[in-house]
């Protein structure tokens, strides 16, 4: 039987590996040039090896993809390859390859066919000291598309180690600055008001939620202060430290262009803290978000959303359920996958509606909006030119305490934190007894209030997708 040369079989290979590149960038708009490169020579430092495919995107770690022909054994040389690359560092960034991808092409691929091939291809991970591959048999194999492997690609690119670094700095920070304001808490009356603001019962679990707002909010303001007519962080500060009147006045400042669910609640929390309490915690919150910052949580959606929602979902933490992150994801592409809709035609996307009306921190509400704006990457659109209609008008969010939809509201932002809205559709529903909404709506003052259930209502429920929805705003 007639078999091309080694060396015919690698420049096959070579040319495949180019038009794979092409591909994944034609699926993800802000994958460039400079950041999916083939072939490239003195892309490893200290190393003249060449990488497949490397994608380099300063939004996640860089990905190392290793591809070869189907051949006997195939699995046991990629796995090799892949992992050789583990623990070096790309020259142009410094950034260390901590994951990759080894992808078989199928027998008779061509640059022709490549795109409408069904590839076999196995995830690459560095775990502490080893590397561990998924599926663990390398006889076994994730099948898919060139879009199912950007797919694979762009959710291996969240580093774990900096998820992890970005845990240990956020829990232990927030306990400490929690623990602090709860001893004053103890012998002062700004636990009642603090309690009223967030609708909870006073207690070291209010006092953390109060410290996790407030350091939440410095670290979504570290992601807009580029934008337009928002203030600077630093402009919090007074000398070298920051003080509850100066940072209240960025916050209004921000509250004018918008982001209520976020700073309106967070400066709530602010105005309660008497003062001398308040400065030291205000620079403690800085300097967590500082070091968040530094890990990547304001340029890394998904690394804030695991962060924060790692945070809360420990009971020991906050004592609250929630759902998991990974339990999210799962629902999330379960339903969106059963959605019939052309992910090209802008119309269509645009005119979803989407909503959680006991949204929590917003895991599942945050998981789908993830999940919808993946495969409009993949339809070859970028999702930043639909996140504004989405926060306007499309991702619905509601829940009756304040701190849910705090966070809520900065998870389902900071997919693309430089993109301004008018007014998002993050809501805190009433719950109890609510005197000036029972005026509003000329009924018996005594009529409680309980949350989404009272969304069956005519009077509630039919502008809930409206600017105006419930007639329930933030200011």
């Amino acid at each position: 039987m007639f078999s091309m040369p080694p060396r015919a079989v690698r420049q096959r290979e070579e040319a495949l590996n180019a038009k794979l590149g092409e591909l994944l960038a034609a699926r993800y708009l802000s994958w460039d040039d400079n950041e999916i490169r083939s072939e490239g020579l003195g892309e490893i430092r200290d190393s003249d090896a060449r990488i497949d495919v490397l994608v380099d995107d300063p939004r996640g770690r860089p990905i190392a993809v290793e591809a070869k022909f189907d051949a006997p054994n195939v699995g046991t040389a990629l796995r090799k390859q892949v992992e050789s690359r583990m623990g070096s560092i790309i020259d142009a960034t410094g950034e260390e390859i901590e994951a990759g991808v080894s992808v078989v092409y199928p027998t008779g691929t061509t640059n022709s066919t490549l795109e409408g091939a069904t590839l076999r291809y196995a995830v690459h991970q560095l775990a502490e000291d080893d590397a561990i591959r998924w599926p663990e048999q390398e006889g076994e194999w994730i099948e898919g598309s060139v879009g199912d492997l950007a797919d694979a690609i762009e959710i291996v690119s969240l580093s774990e180690k900096r998820i992890r670094e970005g845990e240990r700095v956020l829990s232990n920070g927030i306990r400490d600055a929690s623990s602090r304001l709860e001893k004053h808490r103890q012998t002062s009356q700004f636990g009642k008001n603090l309690a009223s603001v967030l609708h909870q019962e006073e207690g070291e679990q209010t006092t953390r939620m109060a410290v996790t707002i407030i350091v939440n909010a410095f670290v979504f303001h570290y992601a807009i202060e580029e934008q337009d007519d928002i203030p600077n962080v630093e402009e919090g500060l007074r000398g070298n430290s920051f003080r509850k009147r100066e940072v209240t006045k960025t916050w209004d400042a921000v509250l004018d262009v918008n982001y209520w669910p976020i700073f309106g609640i967070a400066r709530d929390v602010l105005e309660t803290i008497p003062t001398r309490y308040a400065h030291p915690l205000l620079d403690k919150a800085n300097d967590i978000a500082e070091q968040l910052v530094n890990v990547g949580a304001t340029t890394f959606h998904d690394l804030a959303a695991r962060m924060f929602q790692t945070l809360i979902s420990d009971r020991k933490f906050l004592a609250t359920f929630y759902t998991l992150p990974e339990s999210a994801c799962l629902l999330a592409e379960l339903a969106v996958s059963q959605m019939d809709i052309d992910w090209t035609d802008q119309e269509a996307v645009q005119s979803l509606k989407i909503a959680d009306f006991a949204c929590g921190t917003g895991t599942l509400l945050s998981a789908t909006q993830r999940a919808i704006y993946r495969r409009i990457r993949r339809a070859g659109l970028n999702d930043k030119c639909f996140h504004r209609t989405f926060m306007e008008n499309v991702l619905l969010g509601t829940d009756i305490l304040p701190s849910a939809a705090h966070l809520s509201a900065s998870m389902l932002s900071s997919a693309h934190p430089q993109i301004g809205y008018d007014q998002s559709l993050v809501r805190v529903l009433p719950f109890g007894v609510d005197k000036e909404l029972s005026n509003l709506r000329q009924v018996d003052e005594q009529t409680p209030y309980i949350g989404a259930l009272d969304l069956r209502m005519a009077e509630f429920g039919h502008s809930l997708f409206t600017q105006q929805g419930m007639g329930i705003r933030w200011k």
